[in-house]
């Protein structure tokens, strides 16, 4: 299908690759988005234009391992103050910060184009295997959350900070494209060191299989994606469903690139956006019910599902 006759999905698709030159070359322009950005924006990148929240919450100043008499002190106030932009991102664009601007996604996209450029089939998971991915999603976040407060209480050994860093795939994949190889190594300094880092290794391979027989592999595990979720009831874009135009030809289950069915499964109530949902409304360009998905942002409607539009 060219891609020309499916608007929505063209301005995702540039979207994506100006939010990926801007979060990581943008340093090299001045562009700094702060430390609260609700992506992938991986501070290993030595070029980045702005920092994954993730990272600003796995050290001390983050506020959960601070003392509670240090909070109000000037260091527990910069900690607010990157909560709330962190807030005030997800409350503009939601979940979409996912299917629109994460780089790490558009890597994943790209692996995947390459997948259907070979033409092998994407790999089908079960409900149970997804449900238990999804239980691992929460799993990472807990101990992204948890893992700061016991290396500042000695429980954990210090060379484990910042903790979900020194296992992410993001910090081999995302600085390559800024020419640093720095992160494909083994490091030596100690035993425990070692074995971390032959850790990422295997999760970075397992992370570039994975995203090349299944669409967005990692998002189904992104503690990103969890920590978002919480917060969806703030997020002005959006999608919508009318329930009664629905017909139950189960498109919108078919296409989602991370297998969700919300959309499907929903008949009676119009907010349909669940924890997990890449905001890249597949759903609502491919479905062929006039009026059944709309994406919103706000009271405004910027684009509503068509029969006429999904068989283009």
């Amino acid at each position: 299908m060219d891609i020309l006759s499916k608007p929505w999905r063209l301005a995702r698709l540039m979207t994506q690759h100006l939010s990926f030159v801007v979060l990581t070359y943008g340093g090299r322009l001045g562009i700094n988005l702060g430390n609260g950005v609700p992506c992938l924006s991986c501070p290993y990148v030595p070029t980045c234009g702005g920092v994954c929240y993730l990272r600003f919450l796995q050290n001390p100043l983050g506020g959960l391992a601070l003392p509670w008499p240090l909070v109000f002190t000037q260091r527990g106030l910069v900690a607010l103050g990157v909560f709330i932009s962190f807030l005030l991102l997800v409350a503009i664009f939601g979940q979409s910060w996912c299917g629109w601007l994460c780089p790490f996604g558009l890597l994943q996209d790209w692996i995947s184009s390459l997948r259907r450029k070979l033409g092998i089939r994407e790999a089908a998971f079960s409900k149970k295997a997804t449900r238990a991915l999804k239980f691992f999603k929460y799993f990472l976040l807990a101990y992204l959350l948890s893992a700061p407060i016991l290396i500042v209480k000695r429980i954990l050994p210090a060379d484990l900070s910042p903790p979900f860093c020194s296992i992410c795939p993001a910090k081999i994949l995302m600085p390559l494209f800024a020419g640093d190889a720095t992160w494909l190594s083994l490091d030596f300094t100690n035993d425990f060191l070692l074995v971390a880092s032959v850790l990422l290794l295997v999760l970075t391979g397992l992370t570039l299989v994975g995203a090349f027989y299944k669409e967005r592999m990692f998002c189904l595990i992104c503690p990103m994606s969890a920590l978002i979720g919480f917060f969806k009831f703030l997020a002005i874009f959006r999608l919508t469903k009318e329930p009664l135009a629905c017909q139950g030809c189960g498109t919108c289950r078919r296409v989602c690139p991370v297998d969700l069915d919300a959309s499907y499964q929903n008949r009676d109530r119009p907010r349909v956006q669940v924890s997990g949902c890449q905001g890249c409304f597949t759903c609502a360009e491919s479905c062929a019910a006039d009026g059944t998905l709309s994406v919103k942002f706000g009271p405004l409607t910027l684009f509503k599902s068509s029969r006429k539009r999904s068989v283009q």
